[in-house]
């Protein structure tokens, strides 16, 4: 009996040992892996973007492949490439000058000159205001006397051409290559200045499933308490980008400053999908960053291309309407760790 009870004290106390690794491990969990976006376009090359922060929010910059481990299907890659510097990325910047925010004005023009003086010499940026119209008032350039320029000449007046506006920053995006985002600013909602709505033509809808097909993350940074920050929020999730709210005018530099610096601080990581088959199949790819000790993970879904033949969309599978191939449910020992596993596929 008393050899049982030895034997059963033992096995607790290996239980113990092992709850309490798995415990540590779990506090290991200190960085924020943020995948924001995966590219399979150039197949069987992959590209995803990733930013790495701590719980506060401060981005951790100067990353190199020591710091990272992919796998994908749960095999381990042993050659990938980390690329720190993203380099001629293309910027619109969304200003709402509707007759709201007319006392904000002088901030507002003070904090978009922030972020232009914060862009690097080979970034481009588009300025695009908007009221009862929407008017590009710069094209996409590397002039940042000319951007700010364009800031300055902005009088407030009239409605909220909300989702027209994005429509067009959106189509401005689809024919640039390379890193590209939509930064939005409004008081408001899509209304007319009587405040009938809908003010705009195209819909909140029509606007995400087009973000989604260009790939362009919007981030958006709501003031005041007119605005439904329901739709603003879902704007910046549904598009990959982030939400931000200032409470006052006196924030908005500061969150500027914050936008301009998440773009500067995106991992590009390159790799080689270990099976090169197309056969239209979902591929988890899992990402792992490890700064002194800490631990953050994160992992999402793409479709390899396959051999079906394509549909007027261009996209096997798709539809004149989405333009997405969907997903098989094909990877049932997947460990998808959220629910929104449909959250980064990509077209192919």
């Amino acid at each position: 009996m008393s050899k049982k009870i030895i034997l059963l004290t033992i096995l607790a106390i290996i239980a113990a040992l092992f709850t309490s690794q798995t415990v540590l491990a779990r506090e290991d969990l200190k960085l924020d892996l943020n995948i924001k976006s995966l590219d399979a376009s150039k197949f069987p090359v992959i590209q995803a973007y990733v930013t790495v922060t701590d719980r506060d929010g401060a981005y951790y910059r100067n990353l190199t492949e020591a710091n990272f481990a992919v796998a994908e299907n749960r095999f381990k890659l042993d050659s990938f490439l980390v690329e720190s510097s993203l380099k001629n990325m293309h910027v619109v910047l969304c200003m709402d000058n509707s007759a709201s925010m007319k006392k904000d004005m002088a901030e507002l023009q003070r904090a978009a000159f922030t972020f232009i003086k914060g862009l690097d010499p080979t970034d481009k940026c588009s300025i695009i205001s908007f009221n009862n119209k929407t008017s590009v008032l710069q094209d996409f350039t590397n002039d940042k006397y000319a951007l700010s320029n364009a800031v300055f000449q902005m009088r407030a007046r009239g409605g909220t051409l909300l989702y027209d506006t994005l429509f067009t920053a959106i189509n401005k995006c689809a024919i640039v290559e390379g890193k590209k985002a939509i930064v939005l600013f409004t008081d408001g909602k899509d209304e007319s200045y009587s405040g009938s709505k809908p003010f705009s033509r195209h819909t909140l809808e029509e606007v995400l499933a087009h973000a989604k097909q260009v790939e362009v993350p919007i981030y958006v940074v709501g003031i005041g308490k007119e605005f439904n920050e329901n739709i603003l929020s879902a704007i910046a999730n549904e598009t990959e980008g982030t939400y931000y709210y200032a409470p006052s005018p006196y924030e908005l530099s500061r969150l500027f400053k914050q936008i301009v610096q998440s773009f500067k601080t995106y991992y590009k990581i390159v790799f080689a999908t270990p099976c090169q088959t197309k056969d239209q199949t979902a591929r988890l790819v899992e990402i792992e960053a490890t700064i002194a000790g800490m631990l953050g993970h994160n992992q999402v879904l793409y479709l390899a291309p396959g051999q079906a033949s394509r549909q007027a969309t261009g996209y096997a599978g798709g539809t004149a309407d989405d333009g997405y191939v969907p997903i098989k449910d094909d990877c049932k020992d997947c460990d998808f760790r959220d629910d929104a596993k449909f959250k980064h596929l990509r077209r192919r």
